[in-house]
This record gives C-alpha cells, sequence and structure tokens, in this order.
C-alpha cells in the first residue's frame, strides 16, 4: 500500500488519496488523483510526496518517505465519467517492500468475495485526515447490477468498470481519501491480487450504495509497459503522451467552505429543475471534500410525482484577469415515483439522466 499526499503551491497538504506499489519505483493510484480539477493537466511531480512501508503513515520508525519524479495518466482517462480512472506515479528512487500483483487474465464471476482498503475517511464529513490503513471484505457485482442509472449516476461501462457492494450486512464502503486504493481478490491460489482500483462512490459514503472501480485487466499492458520503462531503479521513462507538467502553477483560489458549497449547489439546483425544486420535499443534501477548491454534493429530493438524485461538484478558479469565480459539474436523474417504487418493474422505468456544467 502507498499512502498519496499532495500539497498546494504554498506547500500546505491539498489532498490525499490511497495506491498499491506494483514495482519498487511505481505506484498505481486513480487518474483523478494525478491530474489538475480544473483543466485537466497531469499535476506537477515535485506536489506529490508518497509514504510505503508503514499502516499508520505518521509512524517515523517503520514509513519511507519518496519524490516523485513523473506523473503518468492513464490515456484514455475522461474525467467526465471518470472512466479510466488510473495514473502512474514514478518515483524517484526504488523503495523496499512487497508489490501487488494485477489481473491480467480470466473473468470475474458475481458475488466474488473482494477487499477495499485504504485510508480513507471512516465516516462522512470527517474533520481530520485518516492515519491509519482501514480494510473490509465486499462482493464484486454483475454488470446488469452496476449499469442501473439510479445506483451509478453515470453511464457504467462494464468494458472498463467494476463495482462492489457488501450484501446482506451493507455496512462497508470506501470515503474520501481511499481514491486509488485498490479492490482485491484472491486468485485460484489463494493468492491476493488487485482487481479494480477506487474511483467513485456515492458523496455521502454510504454503504448501501455501490462503489464503483477502475478495472485493472484493461489496463495492465500500460502498466507493464511504464514498469518496463523505468527499470525497477526510479529511472523516468519516457513521455507518452501524457507526462509531467513543467509550467509554473497559477495562483491557488481561496479553499471553498463546505457552506459556501452548500449555496452553490442549490444556486445550480435552481437553475436545473426551477419550481420543481422549490417545491421540494425530503431534501437530502451531503458533501464531501474532493480538494481545497472543489466539493461534490450528493443529493435527492422528490416533488410532484417524481423522484430527483444525484450530484453537484461546485469549484473555484481564477481567471485571466485574476478574479476567482465559481462553476459547477453535474449529473442528475429523474424517474416517476410511482412507477419505481411502487410497482414490480423497476428494470422497466424509464429515467432522465442529465450531466453538464453550470
Amino acid at each position: 500500500m502507498a499512502f498519496v499526499l499532495h500539497l498546494d503551491s504554498a506547500g500546505n497538504p491539498d489532498f490525499s488519496c490511497s495506491g498499491t506499489l506494483v514495482s519498487p519505483n511505481v505506484v498505481l493510484t486513480a487518474g483523478h488523483c494525478a491530474v489538475d480539477d480544473i483543466t485537466g493537466a497531469p499535476l506537477d511531480p515535485s506536489g506529490f510526496g508518497v509514504v510505503t512501508g508503514a499502516v499508520d503513515w505518521t509512524d517515523a520508525t517503520h514509513r519511507q518517505i519518496s519524490t516523485v519524479s513523473q506523473v503518468l495518466v492513464y490515456p484514455s482517462f475522461d474525467p467526465s465519467g471518470p472512466r479510466h480512472d488510473a495514473a502512474l506515479l514514478v518515483l524517484s528512487s526504488p523503495v523496499s517492500g512487497e508489490t501487488i500483483p494485477l489481473w491480467g487474465t480470466g473473468s470475474l464471476s458475481a458475488g466474488t468475495r473482494a477487499w477495499i482498503a485504504g485510508w480513507g475517511d471512516t465516516s462522512s464529513g470527517q474533520s481530520d485526515w485518516q492515519t491509519l490503513l482501514q480494510w473490509a471484505p465486499t462482493a464484486v457485482q454483475s454488470t446488469t447490477f452496476c449499469g442501473r442509472p439510479f445506483l451509478a449516476g453515470y453511464p457504467y461501462d462494464a468494458s472498463s468498470d467494476l463495482c462492489a457492494l457488501n450484501p446482506p450486512s451493507y455496512d462497508t464502503a470506501t470515503c474520501e481519501g481511499d481514491s486509488g486504493g485498490p479492490l482485491l481478490a484472491k486468485d485460484a491460489s489463494g493468492n491476493l491480487l488487485e482487481i479494480g482500483l477506487t474511483s467513485v462512490g456515492p458523496a455521502d459514503c454510504d454503504t448501501q450504495a455501490p462503489d464503483y472501480y477502475t478495472a485493472i485487466k484493461p489496463i495492465t499492458s500500460w502498466v507493464s509497459s511504464v514498469v518496463a520503462a523505468a527499470g525497477g531503479s526510479g529511472q523516468t521513462p519516457p513521455a507518452t503522451g501524457q507526462g509531467s507538467s513543467s509550467a509554473p502553477a497559477p495562483a491557488s483560489p481561496p479553499a471553498m467552505t463546505l457552506a459556501d458549497a452548500r449555496s452553490y449547489v442549490r444556486q445550480t439546483l435552481v437553475h436545473l429543475f426551477g419550481r420543481s425544486y422549490r417545491r421540494a420535499h425530503a431534501l437530502k443534501l451531503s458533501c464531501a471534500r474532493i480538494s481545497s477548491i472543489r466539493v461534490r454534493c450528493g443529493f435527492s429530493f422528490w416533488s410532484g410525482p417524481n423522484d430527483y438524485w444525484g450530484n453537484v461538484t461546485p469549484y473555484y478558479y481564477t481567471a485571466q484577469n485574476g478574479k476567482t469565480y465559481w462553476d459547477s459539474t453535474y449529473k442528475t436523474n429523474r424517474v416517476n415515483d410511482h412507477c419505481y417504487f411502487h410497482t414490480r418493474h423497476r428494470n422497466r422505468c424509464a429515467t432522465h439522466p442529465r450531466s453538464g456544467s453550470w
């Protein structure tokens, strides 16, 4: 396991993710942990610090702290899904410690027992960063289940994604800070393989909704090529279309408070749903910080005959005039309440997904 920390241009902690050591000098993590929230460009390697060798990343006795020489984002990464949500951090020098084998052959069946691990929060809205590595059991779900619009909130791609849930207890899930951490399963010999990496889950870390993962099998050849180029010696592999950014970092916008985020979300929902939102009942709004300038909020409410749910992510950005503004991206759904909750034919109910920015 690898704890991934990113610092802003002032040297302050910006966000954290989890990852795995796939060679002595290469860490696999999520693509969204490696790119700028606004521009989508790979983050400067100098902003990263990686901790390996310790269950508690603050444990100075056992931890190894590494700098990063290059940030490589999977060439097909699409943050709007997200799809192919993967990146590799090449360490400046190799570290000691076991590496995790990756799923490269065979298929997975629904119900396969699996495990999640990471330094993510243990509850939604946790104020302090988690310092102790957590793990929990879960189970791989069928592509039919994973692709239900009500659950995914975005177009699910069975060729590149996995999802997992832990019935019948429904008591485990990923949370903020687990991004990039592994989804593990046992091979025929009983050895652990990384079959997926944590990509996205409910904004409120809801254990009764599935978590979504980047499937490892489709990206193994890319990982292998980077590992081979790195040579296991900390050498920087050649750029492959998306490398580290050498441009100076722009002035950082101020931190977005959760109160401001909720206000921006409400403005976005008024813009999207108008009278339906103003007459909303049973409104639920749960927000979790992605970075200092970006907050992801899940919402649900009903109005008239319909139920509405989805997520809105407001963020700050600095324009060329030097002023700070806010914008938001959204993925929403609408379904007829009577059809979905009061009939036995949920799969036949028309959902109306909508996504974009405002």
